[in-house]
């Protein structure tokens, strides 16, 4: 017997439960999902230009190679990591006489969990000649392992000569470390944030879509049993892109030919500088006017007491707004400066 809990008119009063604590979060702001960021084609640039991806070292030799392999082949962020061996991989050749390494070894994973095929078709194929050719790295990874330890992680030793036989300890890199690999990477080549070792696989749908791969085609490396389980990876717009789009609605208002107006700015001629500066010099105060209003009302002798005539007390609500409007005799405008306001509430009318 078979029940639909979303359709079933049995569960409608928790459906529309449901949708009300879901809409609930959304006023909260709580109504966003928080996907797996993928790197960015200048984070991605930054990285394999990077000492943290450097071939020439165990350590950067170590990090190009895992990274290559969750990169080209899709792989999940943890997933069977620390069980992977020597053999879990290998190269071969195409019909066309390419190389590219593969996944040999059958493994569970969250998407496949009984005992159907697990192995992607991904390939990753070799760049002939050029230096950051994957199967290059991945070959040269593989001869400087340490011969006793059959684990394909090995921890770098701490000291090295290119002409060493082997690079890395007889001693597998642990679970955490492995969990946590691109957070290090992250840091080691300064990228713009810390990834996630799922960021890879992030990564590596949203190229393939940008790239206009079918959702079919994704599916064949990723490993997704249906279309709509890559739908939080595609369809993304690249901060390339986004930046054209910015700079699109920019260029639409910022033109060349745009003219500005500032208002209330004074511009005094000389004459007028030397007729406010004269007064001082002769120990004279010149008080404040309304800026606009030049020349300036009369001199007043500095010894001379400044009569200030009193403001009518008012119960206004606008009482700031009529203390600094121009009062009459006044002969400057007021300024309010460190006040204290008090507000009397009479609570038996309220």
């Amino acid at each position: 017997m078979e029940i639909d809990i979303i359709k079933d008119i049995r569960f409608k009063r928790l459906n529309d439960i449901f949708k009300a604590v879901t809409t609930q979060l959304k006023h909260g702001g709580l109504g966003k999902t928080d996907h797996t960021l993928s790197l960015d084609e200048d984070d991605l640039s930054k990285l394999y230009g990077s000492v943290a991806l450097n071939t020439d070292t165990p350590c950067g030799l170590l990090h190009k190679v895992w990274f290559d392999i969750m990169f080209y082949l899709c792989r999940r962020g943890r997933e069977n990591l620390r069980g992977m061996n020597k053999t879990t991989f290998a190269i071969t050749q195409d019909s066309k006489g390419r190389e590219y390494v593969y996944q040999v070894v059958d493994e569970l994973d969250k998407n496949h969990r009984e005992t159907d095929d697990t192995i992607t078709e991904a390939h990753m194929y070799a760049v002939n000649g050029h230096p950051l050719c994957p199967v290059a790295s991945f070959r040269k990874y593989l001869s400087k392992l340490h011969p006793r330890n059959n684990d394909l992680w090995q921890k770098p030793v701490d000291q090295f000569t290119d002409s060493q036989d082997v690079w890395y300890y007889n001693q597998s890199l642990g679970k955490n470390t492995l969990s946590s690999l691109m957070r290090t990477i992250s840091q080691q080549a300064r990228l713009s944030r810390e990834f996630t070792n799922h960021s890879i696989r992030a990564t590596s749908i949203t190229v393939l879509d940008i790239n206009k791969f079918s959702d079919r085609d994704i599916m064949s490396v990723s490993g997704h049993k249906s279309e709509s389980s890559i739908k939080n990876y595609t369809g993304k717009v690249s901060t390339t892109r986004r930046f054209e789009m910015s700079s699109a609605l920019s260029a639409s208002v910022m033109t060349d030919n745009m003219q500005f107006q500032v208002h209330g700015e004074l511009q005094l001629s000389q004459e007028q500088i030397e007729e406010l500066i004269q007064p001082m010099e002769n120990n004279l105060v010149q008080p404040y006017a309304n800026a606009v209003d030049v020349p300036f009302m009369q001199a007043v002798p500095a010894d001379e007491p400044l009569a200030i005539p009193q403001i009518p007390a008012t119960s206004a609500p606008n009482v700031i707004d009529k203390v600094l409007k121009p009062i009459e005799n006044m002969p400057f405008t007021p300024m309010i400066s460190n006040c204290v306001v008090t507000f009397n509430v009479n609570i038996n009318s309220v």
